[in-house]
């Protein structure tokens, strides 16, 4: 599917940009140079525009989904941005309504690919939550792991980090705890069990839990885990967590 396939070089979060024309260059630019468009594709993007708006008003969150015919494109994909600041996008099927847009889905769209693409797009649309989490993310390769395609509905997964020593015995004991608490509190995640001294190479993640010492500082958030093992301040270390993948 295509959010399987989606590239971290295909997406910019937090671009500045001031116009739909600076944000086609740089994203459209993207597209272009990793073979999805034609040169084509940019100048086409700004003459769609002006006759076909693309933004959508969906609330809370502008969007806009900036698209050309097929004749600019040599396969099917997407490319997405977050704004730091929004862009006003003429809304879709108006001539005169505005969308402070502030997310970009900018599709590369095929003979066949469209219509995958669209309904992906429009599952994402359809959650607040998730615009809002996109708009946050700082760096691209959290955005490129937060997308996971769930039956018809993209979803933002959390990815935790269970380590102990030989990524057996007692981070099994926490892992499970962990899933657990995440299911209770309709939190999706992704866990990644692993050894202490594999860490490093597991990230980016949301958290890290242990049940070993661990000095050094992977700049995430890190609790012990060893009270699923203990059996003592259990109910203070969920909360923690859940404190962590509640953000």
């Amino acid at each position: 599917m295509v959010w399987e396939k989606l590239k971290e070089e295909l997406i910019i979060p937090g671009l500045e940009a001031k116009s739909s024309d600076d944000i086609f260059e740089a994203l459209g630019g993207k597209l272009v140079k990793q073979g999805y468009c034609k040169e084509s594709y940019v100048q086409a993007l700004k003459d769609r525009e002006a006759e076909f708006p693309t933004g959508i008003n969906t609330g809370e969150k502008g969007v806009a989904i900036p698209h050309t015919d097929v004749s600019h494109v040599n396969k099917k994909g997407i490319a997405i941005a977050t704004l730091k600041q929004p862009v006003e996008f003429v809304e879709m099927g108006t001539d005169d309504e505005y969308v402070n847009a502030q997310v970009i889905f900018m599709l590369a769209v095929d003979e066949k690919g469209h219509l995958e693409l669209l309904q992906a797009i429009l599952a994402v649309l359809q959650d607040q939550e998730v615009l809002k989490k996109l708009i946050k993310a700082k760096d691209a390769k959290r955005n490129h792991r937060n997308h996971q395609r769930k039956g018809e509905y993209i979803i933002m997964k959390k990815k935790v980090i269970v380590a102990c020593g030989g990524a057996v015995a007692t981070s099994t004991i926490a892992a499970n705890a962990i899933v657990e608490l995440a299911k209770e509190n309709n939190i999706d995640i992704e866990i990644a069990q692993v050894r202490i001294s594999e860490i490093a190479s597991n990230l980016p993640a949301d958290l890290i839990v242990t049940t070993s010492k661990v000095k050094r500082d992977f700049g995430v958030p890190l609790i012990t885990g060893m009270p699923f093992v203990s059996g003592l301040g259990v109910d203070k270390t969920k909360a923690k967590i859940l404190e962590v993948l509640n953000k």
